[in-house]
């Protein structure tokens, strides 16, 4: 095995020629460029300046600075487009690494080479010649280098100047076998970010892998290189003044790459990472100040082998790349910019995985970026192919990891399991890459961890079963989650989301598995709403039995191309699906009605039967651009309706959405107004709606009533109406709100009257207070302080113009008497008559109030001791408040409640 340490002596097949500036290439040379270095030396092809190159050239010339570096930069360009080629290496011959292939009229790009040679290479054909180039060869002193070795070292790289690192078969040829070899570059400024570029060449054989980290072995994994091509890559630490670390290992199965030529240099700044459609897995760094991780296709900038203009990915590609968060704990996210590739022809690919055995999310060719996409774990793979002819410049995206935890996954691997969650993954037993396993008969229940909010479980990418195999899907309370079916799922699925239709209700699945050739089955996402969502289904298989559903056609919006669809969001051709709508117990007939309706005419043709078979009645069949039924609803006259649809295999159109409903179902809703925000004080009354004999209630606080009365502090309120034929339905929830309440707080100081104080605690921030004598109600002061010039009772009157609210303090007693007889206590209820609360004072200390109604019911009750209590009854009427005080006295009063 070949081991260096320092950069080897460049052996030359050819004499020296030391460069009479200019040059004009001539054949085979060699031009040592150190004479030239004050002005750099000028390149021309074999016309020279001001003619054209000739017919059937082969030019090879090798520009040396020897213990230095060579910057090359054109300012024109022009050979006949794809036959007369330029090829421009970074070291000696063609075997080192490649800068790129140029033809026509487009001018390489300035560049600094990694080593002390540059080889240029032109070729032309036997017709079209053209004015050829003209270039400038620069000395750029300073060559810091090292070829993989043996052991572990950690190098120090000049911040000033740049490091190159190549394999140990060096700029020449390719790496040993059997290599397991480790290096550590680390900045010489604490303060400074280390990058890693791979501009020309990252080349590996079938078995062998790069591994880079931020640090050492172990630490924060940046890049996983594999067998194929990955130049153009950029890797960088996320930590000022922090290391890198590479570690090279390659097989002894006689495949072997051209390894790499690599620059190390220092940033000032975070650096952004890029990647070009490579191979293999990139780690993309998480956190508020993480770097976007920028990704193009293969077409680095420069590099025209097999491409038909700068830029433009290769002809017969097939590349496989695979992102992760770096802390394996979020989301991967993926934002396209820029998107261009031969239409219909070449395809990119997308997975919600660690490989493309993972859930299938879409499919996208011609001139339409992805949509922003999510993965539902840490990984995201992209799949690239190409076919032997046109290509195109590709694509721009960036790829981050979202600040947001990963929910836990769960599997359906056990017979029956139940959880609380908000948040989940949920797959089948095979997890997100594997067939689910066959036969089995398997329960899961989800119930949502927050009671009030209504549960979401969606198949955004993947759900497919095999023939025979089912899942049942049912919604009920936590008590009994089988309580009613929401649907039976077959065959393939994927887009569907099934919500809930009432608050902390639970869904449960069981999936029933008899197929000898089972298939992927499903990777869903589970979260929990605070308002009621329709469930949404695309043209599949099975049953549904919902009332609140939107449908649409096969084409979900982020897949393109799948199954010959042409278009974002087009069913496929060939399709044939059949899907049963049925309508809950008791809530008439299913009503679909049609929004929007495009298909090929004649030949792409939806039928709908009034029944659950196709020996029914029928609608239809439907095709064009004209809504079915004219836009009006089409109802079932039973319980059922059957959706048949069938696709031709030429065009596809952007089917329709259809709103599902059903007709006897009874549309809830909750009046009352205003709904806020309140005053603290106030209290509105919530009537559902609709009502009738032999509609029943059920609000979201346990009331059965018709109507209720609500409140400080309020909330969120919804009722479920029951219709007389049994039918279920929700009210769109309403929010109930209130002013926050002021601070009624008295500080009393000070015995008998002159001497007592009572201090408004909340007096303040603009608020208007007023002392009231509560015998009377007449005001006798202002402010936040008040002394009472004679005995009595006394409460301030808190006023806020910004709300209009206003609040009143509880009444304190102002005596020239400190002491009372027994059972004698001085007991205020305040206000009296009041809308259903009141305050009640006592001058010593009470151990229990009763409230009782006229009929002998208690309808209010508190233990104590305390002197001051607020009192609450819902119904108007005429109550007594009985107090009982801790010497065995008791008192009754009159409490008027009205509205």
């Amino acid at each position: 095995m070949r081991r260096y340490a320092v950069l080897p002596l460049v052996l030359l097949t050819v004499g020296r020629t030391y460069a009479q500036c200019p040059v004009n290439a001539n054949g085979t040379q060699t031009i040592d460029v150190t004479s030239c270095c004050s002005n750099g030396l000028s390149f021309y092809d074999d016309g020279g300046p001001a003619g054209n190159y000739g017919n059937n050239r082969r030019d090879t010339v090798y520009f040396v600075n020897a213990g230095g570096r060579l910057q090359v930069s054109f300012s024109s360009f022009s050979t006949e487009s794809g036959p007369d080629r330029l090829h421009i290496y970074d070291g000696t011959g063609p075997n080192a690494p490649l800068i790129g292939e140029y033809t026509g009229t487009g001018s390489p790009p300035a560049f600094v080479s990694g080593s002390d040679t540059v080889t240029m290479i032109f070729y032309s054909d036997g017709s079209v010649v053209q004015g050829g180039w003209a270039a400038t060869v620069s000395c750029v002193s300073g060559l810091s280098s090292y070829y993989l070795g043996s052991g572990s070292p950690t190098l120090t790289v000049s911040c000033g100047d740049f490091y190159t690192f190549v394999d140990d078969g060096g700029t020449r040829g390719a790496y040993s076998e059997g290599v397991d070899d480790t290096v550590t570059f680390t900045p010489n400024s604490a303060s400074s970010y280390l990058v890693a570029a791979f501009p020309y060449q990252l080349s590996l054989g079938a078995g062998d892998t790069l591994w880079v980290w931020s640090g050492g072995v172990g630490g924060q994994l940046l890049a996983v290189f594999t067998a194929g091509s990955s130049r153009g890559d950029t890797l960088a630490a996320p930590q000022a003044g922090a290391s890198l670390t590479f570690r090279f290992k390659s097989n002894t199965d006689g495949n072997r790459g051209l390894g790499w030529s690599a620059r190390l240099y220092c940033a000032g700044s975070p650096a952004k990472p890029v990647s070009y459609m490579g191979a293999g897995l990139r780690y993309v760094a998480c956190g508020p100040a993480a770097q976007l991780y920028r990704f193009y296709d293969s077409g680095s900038p420069g590099l025209l082998t097999g491409r038909n203009n700068y830029g433009n990915y290769a002809n017969n590609e097939a590349r496989v790349l695979t992102f992760a968060s770096a802390n394996l704990a979020s989301p991967v996210q993926i934002r396209f910019t820029a998107f261009n590739t031969e239409n219909s022809v070449d395809w990119l690919e997308i997975y919600d995985g660690a490989s493309t055995a993972a859930p299938f999310i879409g499919r996208w060719s011609g001139t339409n970026p992805p949509p922003l996409l999510q993965s539902t774990g840490p990984y995201l793979t992209v799949r690239f192919s190409s076919d032997g002819s046109v290509n195109y410049s590709g694509w721009v995206a960036e790829v981050s990891c979202l600040d947001q935890p990963l929910p836990t996954a769960y599997f359906m691997n056990q017979p029956n399991r139940t959880e609380q969650v908000c948040a989940a993954r949920f797959y089948d037993d095979g997890g997100p890459e594997g067939p689910y396993n066959s036969p089995q008969v398997r329960t899961f229940t989800f119930c949502p961890s927050a009671p009030d909010s209504y549960l979401v479980v969606s198949f955004p990418y993947d759900f497919l079963l095999a023939r025979g195999d089912t899942l049942w899907v049912y919604e009920g309370p936590p008590a009994n989650p089988q309580a009613q079916l929401l649907g039976i799922y077959t065959l393939r699925n994927e887009g569907e989301q099934i919500a809930t239709t009432l608050p902390g209700n639970c869904l449960r699945f069981v999936f029933k598995a008899t197929s000898s050739t089972p298939l992927r089955g499903w990777a869903g996402v589970v979260r929990c709403i605070s308002t009621p969502q329709p469930s949404i289904t695309y043209m599949g298989h099975g049953v549904r039995r919902l009332c609140n559903l939107r449908f649409y056609d096969s084409g979900r919006p982020y897949r393109i191309g799948d199954n010959g669809r042409g278009t974002y969001g087009n069913y496929a051709n060939n399709e044939r699906d059949t899907l049963l709508f049925v309508s809950p117990a008791g809530c008439g007939g299913v009503q679909m009605r049609f929004t929007a309706f495009t298909t090929e005419a004649n030949l792409d043709l939806l039928r709908l039967y009034n029944g659950g078979t196709t020996g029914s009645s029928a609608w239809g069949p439907y095709s064009g651009s004209s809504l079915p039924n004219a836009g009006n609803p089409l109802v079932s006259s039973g319980d059922s309706m059957l959706v048949v649809w069938y696709s031709d295999g030429s065009t596809n159109y952007s089917g329709w959405t259809a709103e599902v409903s059903c007709a006897g179902k009874p549309q809830a809703l909750i009046n009352g107004a205003p709904f806020g925000p309140l005053c603290p004080r106030d209290s509105v009354e919530l009537t559902a709606s609709p009502t009738g004999a032999g509609y029943t209630y059920l609000w979201n606080t346990g009331a059965t009533s018709p109507s209720i009365w609500v409140r400080y502090p309020g909330g969120t309120y919804y009722v479920t109406v029951t219709s007389p034929s049994g039918c279920v339905a929700v009210s769109p929830p309403v929010q109930v709100s209130f002013h926050a309440p002021m601070d009624t707080t008295v500080q009393v100081s000070g015995s008998g009257v002159g001497t007592t104080t009572l201090t408004a605690m909340g007096c303040m921030g603009g608020l208007t207070c007023t002392w009231i004598n509560c015998t009377n109600r007449q005001s006798v002061g202002s402010g936040a302080s008040f002394t009472p010039s004679q005995a009595g009772w006394y409460a301030v009157v808190l006023y806020d113009p910004n709300t209009g609210c206003r609040d009143t303090s509880a009444c304190h007693e102002v005596s020239g008497t400190t002491l009372l007889p027994v059972g004698k206590a001085r007991v205020h209820l305040w206000p009296n008559p009041s809308s259903g609360r009141a305050q009640l004072a006592a001058s010593v200390a009470l151990s229990r109030i009763e409230v009782w109604d006229l009929e002998g019911r208690r309808r209010f009750s508190l233990e104590g001791p305390f002197y001051q209590a607020e009192l609450e009854v819902s119904e108007v009427g005429l109550y007594l408040v009985q107090v009982y005080t801790i010497d065995g006295g008791r008192q009754t009063l009159r409490w008027h409640v009205s509205r």
